[in-house]
């Protein structure tokens, strides 16, 4: 499976090493020299987010091989530079042609989305061309129909901690922080609030859907529908939601 050390792959490992007795191999691709094809978007954009994932990848995985179960792990360097409307191309292509005896790619694709079944159909197209046919590709997050708020709840804080969603992570001191203001890191901060008022990861989700819905279009700034203060920081860096196990993955 693709690994960023975000929120939608970190669940889908997290679930593969508990509920499956599959053997797992993860590989991170360093997206140093892909280029966002978008005017608007500033060069080097996912150098920067590579900066980051850099750090926390290889810690995502040391976690989860010590407190749930071993995983193998690479890191595939893309040396040429290539242009696409967003990461998951180059890295559906990287995984239909990667090397070794596997049966299934997993790749993370949030229900929440609006336009996620086009986008998973155009995927399948790029994979459809470049993978042998005894591999399958599989959109694991949209069989169990779950996202982000439900790990939130699921997985061990000591997890959650390392990791990295935003669109514009700042390193400072080999420490990765993320910007705040982003897109994510402001939905984030949604989830968390709506999680800690007790509403049910399902009923989170549900909303997100509907906030998706009526933003007439995403970007790189916040959804409106939010209805959050791009200017508002979190309180603290624990939430509030801390009922599950702290060790055990």
């Amino acid at each position: 499976m693709a690994f960023s050390g975000g929120w939608d792959s970190t669940y889908i490992l997290w679930h593969l090493l508990n509920n499956t007795d599959d053997q797992v191999h993860c590989f991170h691709v360093n997206l140093e020299a892909v280029e966002y094809a978008d005017p608007h978007v500033r060069h080097g954009h996912y150098a920067q987010i590579y900066e980051a994932e850099r750090l926390t990848v290889p810690a995502i995985i040391a976690w989860l091989s010590k407190n749930v179960r071993a995983i193998t792990y690479e890191e595939v360097k893309i040396d040429a530079i290539k242009q696409s409307e967003w990461m998951n191309p180059v890295v559906i292509k990287t995984g239909a042609e990667f090397p070794g005896d596997y049966d299934r790619f997993i790749y993370g694709s949030c229900p929440e989305h609006r336009g996620t079944q086009g986008r998973i159909e155009h995927w399948r197209k790029i994979w459809d061309a470049y993978a042998p046919k005894t591999r399958t590709l599989e959109f694991l997050l949209q069989d169990l129909g779950k996202c982000q708020p439900h790990a939130m709840v699921e997985m061990s804080l000591l997890l959650q901690v390392l990791i990295n969603n935003c669109l514009f992570p700042i390193v400072e001191n080999g420490k990765p922080e993320h910007c705040g203001r982003c897109f994510k890191c402001v939905t984030n901060r949604w989830i968390e609030k709506r999680l800690d008022k007790g509403v049910s990861p399902d009923d989170v989700l549900a909303e997100l859907k509907r906030a998706r819905r009526k933003d007439a279009k995403l970007s790189q700034a916040a959804p409106q529908s939010l209805k959050l203060e791009l200017d508002e920081k979190p309180k603290d860096d624990k939430p509030k939601r801390a009922a599950n196990n702290q060790v055990q993955g």
